[in-house]
């Protein structure tokens, strides 16, 4: 078995250790094993440990709330997908118009004319269409789009630009 000693994230000595017979300069460095905790040793090389599941739920909200995309490139997605038909997506580009399925939302789902105004107002002012956007969550819910869905969506008109 191999045991690391860590400085920093970097690898600065491996040893080889017998695990009954660990010596007790080394009993506090960090395990290298293929069974858990920490760095994982293949042989030849030193692999990251597997992340855990809060880690991943953390990093997956952390990129859904820095993730949007335009307007124009929402429009276009939205039309591919049949959300919006062609001369909801044309009206809609400019500014112009909100397409039906967003004044559904609207009126269903956020009481008072006076707040629904607000929202139509800001919806048709959205230079871009950010992926935790209450508006987006609900077209995913009315349309039945899992957030896999619409994360590959995003993911794929953030590659287009880069």
């Amino acid at each position: 078995m191999k045991k690391a000693d860590i400085q920093n994230g970097t690898i600065a000595n491996v040893i080889e250790v017998d695990p009954d017979n660990v010596p007790e300069w080394a009993a506090d460095w960090p395990w290298v094993t293929n069974e858990g905790i920490g760095w994982l040793y293949d042989g030849s090389t030193f692999n990251a440990p597997e992340p855990k599941a809060e880690e991943i739920a953390a990093a997956l909200a952390q990129a859904r709330a820095a993730a949007s995309m335009s307007r124009l490139d929402f429009a276009k997605l939205a039309l591919r997908e049949g959300w919006i038909t062609a001369a909801e997506a044309k009206a809609w580009v400019p500014g112009n118009a909100l397409p039906k399925i967003v004044t559904d939302i609207i009126a269903q789902h956020i009481e008072g004319a006076d707040r629904q105004v607000i929202a139509e107002i800001n919806a048709l002012g959205q230079l871009v269409v950010n992926r935790n956007d209450l508006l987006l969550r609900l077209l995913m819910m009315s349309k039945k789009v899992t957030d896999a869905q619409m994360d590959a969506h995003f993911i794929a008109a953030a590659q287009v630009k880069a």
